[in-house]
């Protein structure tokens, strides 16, 4: 008696609430009924003809559109629901788009080293090996007097830094002075070095590695071949070698830097042996690179 009464009340709330409309699958059959609910995956619908509710999937119906002029569903998505009587838009799920996966690009900050640069330059030599010290007579004496130096000043190159490893490397140019006013020969024959001396300096930035100092500070160090060119006196010249260090000190978003150096050189002497001595300079360098 009392599933006599549920289902005489199920079919008196499906016809109050039902609504006449018409499916059309994707074959192109068709079913008219009374729809009598419907939500996002399945609609209800007792047919003609029919009194109990068949239960139609929604993605197998090409298109459901009440007598009243709404479309339930359209090419198996449904655009709205029904239940007890109302009617509620189906918010569309848009899928979301797939992006690819973005290639990853490594941006470089170009630094100054990474630019040409030229610099100007002066030292002063501080140390000397015994073979340049001379007595009252012009003699070579270790123990004499220490040479009167002529200050180095002149000016270079460097092409851009590259990296190797741990370091960066620059190659460059050098043109100075160099020389002594000392008289290594006799009176009657006198002789001095002085000359012009041409470098070709390969410069090591150690910063990578130190850099626990900042990116302003750049520790290096230096060596390279140079050709002594006799100037103003009867001086052979000929090829040395130069070593040494230094400390820049780079200006923040400026094109310039203060370098501090300290060289050693192995120079040819008069009497064709060898000798050296070391200087301590500063230098500026100019970086050549467009403004921003």
């Amino acid at each position: 008696m009392n599933m006599r009464k549920i289902i005489i009340l199920f079919f008196i709330v499906g016809f109050a609430y039902s609504i006449n409309g018409t499916i059309v699958f994707y074959d192109g059959t068709t079913l008219d009924g009374e729809i009598t609910a419907a939500d996002t995956n399945s609609v209800l619908i007792i047919p003609n003809g029919l009194v109990l509710p068949e239960e139609i999937p929604v993605p197998d119906i090409e298109s459901l559109i009440l007598e009243n002029g709404i479309t339930m569903v359209d090419n198996g998505v449904a655009k709205n629901s029904y239940q007890d009587g109302k009617f509620a838009a189906v918010k569309e799920r848009r899928p979301e788009p797939e992006f690819e996966e973005e290639e990853e690009f490594e941006y470089f900050e170009f630094t100054n080293l990474d630019y040409f640069s030229f610099n100007g330059f002066g030292g002063l030599p501080i140390y000397y090996r015994s073979s340049l010290f001379v007595d009252s007579d012009g003699n070579q004496d270790s123990e004499g007097n220490i040479p009167e130096a002529m200050p180095n000043l002149g000016g270079g190159f460097s092409l851009p830094y590259f990296p190797i490893g741990p370091i960066n490397v620059s190659l460059g140019g050098r043109l100075f002075t160099m020389g002594f006013n000392t008289n290594y020969g006799s009176t009657e024959n006198p002789e001095k070095i002085k000359a012009i001396t041409l470098a070709g300096i390969m410069n090591v930035d150690l910063q990578p590695i130190f850099t626990f100092l900042g990116e302003e500070l750049h520790v290096g160090v230096e060596g390279g071949l140079t050709y002594a060119i006799g100037w103003q006196e009867d001086y052979a010249g000929g090829i040395g070698v130069i070593a040494g260090g230094n400390l820049d000190y780079w200006f923040t978003n400026l094109p310039i830097a203060i370098r501090f150096f300290g060289h050693g050189y192995m120079i040819r002497q008069p009497n064709d042996s060898y000798t050296g001595f070391g200087n301590i300079g500063a230098a500026l360098i100019v970086v050549l690179k467009r403004g921003e």
